[in-house]
């Protein structure tokens, strides 16, 4: 079993097991033949945002989530969109083809991927092909190949993640002389450099990787079909250093699993996935502390590509303005931190609306006077305020409540 890392860990576990989960995803319309995205709770099946967009298309294992901004990315024939969930306005990048493996750096906004790029003579003929590095700039909508790998011979669909503790972003991958294996890219440092570890199979194969920002424990939904009649899906964690695995739970009663439709939710450290049903696609929430597996809610049928929302996770761990912002939000400031009974605010543009939420992101009750607010009802713990500042103009300031 895992231990938690801090006596305050422990003491929001339960908090964190009863938290709202609000996932983001594409929806194919049988109807119009275009994408929509959606965002909703996965506990309830309430749906809570809806932003048609003209894409025709997904690629799997595109999409990321913006947890600042509250943009949700995903790639189709065309390009890379950007769905403004807050403004529900859609944005398209022509020309961009991250796609397979995208994953976002919390910490600093940008975007990552593998990509297959063909080598052609003078006729235009494919004679090779690499396996490339990828960083694409939200800012400024260009693409940077930043490394090439060795030896490389493909890559798993959709079984990437990102650790945004470290600025490592993970992939399964096949090396031409060690096969299966873990690649591991500090994508911070400023030489392109790689490490690889074997995975030998023993009948499991990776579908998907999740990172644990919180516990930093890298996690892997495999398929087991070690013997025939019996496949079904497991939960390991994987040792990057090493590949080692260990089992983290095992489903035996699951066969098979929605590629695209697995998410982490960081603030309850629950891996979210879509399994087929009788009756039809069904969501399943499995809660790492917990080890409990519970059933969510997909409100309509085909949703695909979908990412948890993480924003007040990724807003209260790593405190900053995401540095690939397209535009950079005006400062405001809350001081006393930590706050008794008034909370006062500092900012060069005014105040349009607020909200306070929680850890979890649950909004909480309180009542403002001009540049002062009364937060004498909180109970002691960290909290986000959020305040709309004009033209869209959103900014976000951790404080605690003593």
């Amino acid at each position: 079993m895992k231990q938690l890392s801090s006596l305050l860990a422990f003491i929001l576990v339960a908090q964190f097991l009863s938290a709202q989960i609000d996932i983001v995803g594409a929806n194919y319309d049988l109807g119009t033949g275009t994408i929509g995205v959606i965002r909703w709770n996965a506990n309830t099946g309430a749906i809570l945002d809806t932003v048609a967009t003209p894409a025709q298309g997904v690629a799997i294992g595109s999409s990321v989530f913006d947890a600042y901004n509250g943009i949700y990315y995903f790639a189709d024939f065309a390009g890379l969109n950007g769905i403004d969930l807050d403004s529900r306005t859609v944005a398209a990048f022509p020309g961009t083809d991250i796609s397979t493996s995208a994953e976002i750096d919390m910490a600093s906004g940008k975007i990552f991927g593998v990509r297959n790029t063909d080598v052609l003579d003078s006729s235009g003929m494919v004679i090779s092909s690499t396996m490339d590095m990828v960083q694409y700039h939200i800012a400024n909508n260009t693409e940077t190949v930043i490394g090439t790998f060795a030896g490389n011979e493909g890559v798993y669909l959709d079984a990437s993640c990102y650790n945004s503790n470290l600025g490592i972003y993970y992939f399964i991958g096949i090396d031409s002389a060690l096969g299966q294996c873990l690649y591991a890219v500090p994508t911070r440092d400023s030489v392109f450099s790689y490490t690889l570890v074997p995975m030998p199979s023993q009948g499991r194969f990776v579908q998907t990787l999740e990172y644990d920002n919180e516990a930093n424990i890298l996690y892997a939904l495999m398929l087991f079909v070690g013997i025939p009649g019996s496949e079904h899906f497991l939960v390991e964690q994987i040792d990057p250093t090493t590949g080692a695995l260990t089992l983290e739970v095992d489903f035996p009663q699951y066969s098979s699993y929605q590629i695209g439709t697995c998410s982490f939710h960081q603030s309850t450290s629950s891996i979210v996935f879509v399994l087929p049903d009788s009756t039809g696609p069904v969501v399943r929430i499995y809660n790492t502390i917990s080890n409990t597996l519970t059933a969510g809610i997909l409100p309509i049928q085909f949703i695909n590509e979908f990412e948890c929302d993480n924003s007040i996770f990724a807003q209260l761990k790593y405190g900053v303005t995401a540095i690939e912002s397209p535009t950079a939000p005006t400062n405001i400031m809350t001081y006393p931190n930590p706050a008794i009974d008034v909370l006062h605010l500092r900012t060069d543009a005014p105040i349009e609306s607020m909200y306070i939420t929680d850890a979890m992101g649950r909004s909480m009750p309180f009542t403002a006077n001009g540049s002062q607010v009364d937060v004498s009802g909180l109970a002691p713990g960290c909290y986000l305020l959020i305040a709309k500042l004009g033209e869209d103009q959103w900014s976000r300031s951790k404080f605690i409540k003593q």
